[in-house]
């Protein structure tokens, strides 16, 4: 029976503008260049290993989506299995709304402290939502998001389930990697703006950033290097 490669992220795991499961207009208009072989790289890394792929990436995730994610699915991971965790934005947020949640995506760019603009706010928001909702998040954002404390309760908790997969499940291999304190890494692999000369304006992977990113951590992996 094979392994498993579980793979815990946003879009940069879900693979944004490359997953034939995307529907944004950056998939549309990067297609063309779609070139036989191409796939994101959970898939290649599990053809390399041999190992089956879950992968539970998802668009515009927050933190607190992927740690409940793996909390979900802690059971279900085995010995010898491989996780791969891609922490994202800390200034991403999800909130209970009707029946459901909605992801707020504010904070996006690096060092900006928040988004305070109240119009901006509404416009992502559902149009059922009130004032006092608005200013809430507001509020959090521009107080709370990128204050270091928050980050650091973000990083203390993955670094906490990180040692129960290695300590608990006996994984073979957990990489954690952050998307904001990790820029060096997730800026030497290239995106698809990169890979369309600017024609595709989407900061994501590229599908060769996907191929190379697989063999770096396949690279990794083959030296054992626990991360």
């Amino acid at each position: 029976m094979r392994n498993t490669l579980w793979t815990f992220g946003d879009s940069m795991t879900f693979g944004h503008g490359c997953n034939d499961d995307c529907e944004s207009d950056a998939k549309i208009n990067y297609l063309p260049y779609k070139k036989e072989g191409d796939d994101i790289w959970s898939n290649h890394l599990s053809k390399m290993l041999d190992y089956n792929v879950v992968n539970l990436g998802k668009n515009g995730a927050s933190n607190d989506y992927i740690f409940d994610c793996i909390i979900d699915n802690f059971d279900n991971i085995k010995p010898n299995d491989i996780v791969v965790i891609n922490m994202t934005l800390y200034g991403r947020m999800e909130v209970p709304f009707l029946d459901g949640t909605y992801s707020i995506l504010c904070g996006y760019e690096k060092n900006k402290t928040s988004i305070d603009d109240k119009e901006y706010i509404h416009s992502i928001m559902p149009k059922q939502s009130d004032l006092e909702k608005i200013e809430a998040l507001v509020n959090f954002q521009y107080h709370f998001s990128n204050h270091q404390f928050y980050k650091d309760r973000h990083i203390k908790r993955f670094n906490f389930i990180k040692d129960r997969l290695q300590n608990e499940k006996n994984t073979k291999f957990i990489y954690l990697w952050s998307l904001e304190d990790d820029d060096g890494l997730y800026a030497s692999f290239e995106t698809i703006d990169k890979a369309t000369n600017g024609l595709v304006n989407d900061t994501h992977f590229s599908f060769n950033g996907h191929f190379h990113f697989a063999h770096f951590l396949n690279k990794l992996i083959s030296t054992k290097r626990l991360i």
